[in-house]
């Protein structure tokens, strides 16, 4: 039974046990840079909690009705600061083009966040 007392304690300094991250968008999201074929979104959260470990997700497509792409950055939160900035990479894309995209945040364990965007759009340059 002691090996489980461990096991628990290491378990809650990875996955806080009974921790719900509660974040909102307070900046963004916006396209930070934009090339003919890939894009970094960022946006900024109050810290969102949870684990340390977040990832930035980009769902996206060239309509707005249709965001089935996905794009997925790990990101790492800095407990001591109150806001975190996300950052994604979208690759692949084609020059000239515009994509519609909405944002979110997911902790490590794949629980969201509860920061979630309203749908913006981009175009890509025609040139790299």
């Amino acid at each position: 039974m002691p090996s489980f007392g461990i096991i628990v304690a290491v378990s809650s300094l990875l996955f806080p046990v009974g921790t719900e991250a509660v974040a909102s968008i307070i900046d963004g999201p916006t396209v930070e840079r934009a090339t003919a074929n890939s894009a970094i979104i960022t946006w900024t959260t109050k810290s969102p909690g949870g684990t340390d470990l977040h990832y930035a997700v980009a769902h996206y497509g060239t309509s707005s009705q249709n965001l089935r792409e996905i794009a997925e950055s790990p990101n790492r939160r800095n407990r001591n600061h109150a806001d975190m900035t996300f950052r994604v990479l979208l690759q692949g894309l084609r020059p000239g083009t515009t994509y519609y995209y909405w944002v979110e945040s997911v902790q490590a364990t794949g629980n969201p966040d509860g920061a979630r965007s309203g749908v913006s759009q981009f175009t890509t340059p025609h040139r790299p």
